[in-house]
């Protein structure tokens, strides 16, 4: 993920701290989900701890639904746990609460990641299920924010459970013009020979579009055809 070193860098450190709760926040297209993809994916691939993602989406049907979160997390903390799921899973809150009791009591039990995105976008907040939150384990959740800046009332409801055990979150912010110059010195070569300098173009379109990053990856994938057609780059 480009330009996001700095965050990815403060979500490693997570991994090796005691454990609780940690938000991702920020606005609308600023590249919570990219960030919570990439580094979930470094994790796994490290292999050092068991990973948990579930990600909501507002605009399906089943992806929305808070009950397909907990049969699916049912059915990792029973992995886990090295316990035998029953025939039907009734993915209620109270079930998660009994497994979590009962893979926290689990002498195999790996140090666990749970990476929730989208809290916001579920149909119905997704209730807290842990009493106590022991070392090795984190709960990563992100969460869109209002202009005011302030936490979505679900993740409000999951920071006062975690109480204590809840970190300073992680704000994700607009990339900055050194950020988007590192990522347009990536763009193809021969589609830099009709472009400005990476810095250059970096500050025009930051001046632009402010640096959001979901606005910068539908530039780039319009500026080639664009090109082709006799567009400048600041007409793209």
């Amino acid at each position: 993920v480009w330009g996001r070193r700095c965050e990815l860098e403060e979500l490693d450190g997570l991994v090796n701290s005691f454990g609780g709760v940690k938000g991702v926040k920020g606005p609308v297209w600023h590249g919570k989900s990219a960030l919570l993809t990439a580094w979930r994916r470094g994790l796994q691939e490290s292999g050092t701890h068991s990973v948990f993602c579930h990600y909501f989406d507002q605009n399906d049907d089943r992806l929305k639904s808070r009950s397909l979160f907990y049969r699916r997390l049912l059915e990792h903390l029973h992995m886990e746990a090295e316990t035998q799921p029953p025939d039907r899973l009734e993915a209620v809150v109270e079930d998660v609460r009994v497994q979590w009791k009962l893979w926290l009591l689990a002498q195999s039990r790996r140090p666990l990641v749970l990476v929730i995105d989208g809290l916001d976008e579920a149909e119905s907040c997704p209730e807290p299920f842990w009493d106590e939150i022991p070392a090795g384990v984190w709960i990563v959740l992100s969460c869109r924010t209002g202009e005011d800046g302030h936490l979505h009332p679900y993740a409000e409801r999951w920071k006062e459970q975690a109480g204590q055990a809840w970190a300073e979150p992680l704000s994700v912010l607009p990339l900055s013009v050194p950020n988007l110059a590192a990522w347009l010195a990536n763009l193809d070569t021969g589609l830099r020979r009709s472009l400005p300098s990476a810095n250059e173009l970096a500050a025009a379109v930051h001046s632009r579009i402010d640096g959001v990053p979901l606005a910068v990856r539908w530039f780039l994938e319009d500026l080639p055809q664009s090109l082709q057609k006799g567009d400048s780059s600041a007409d793209v």
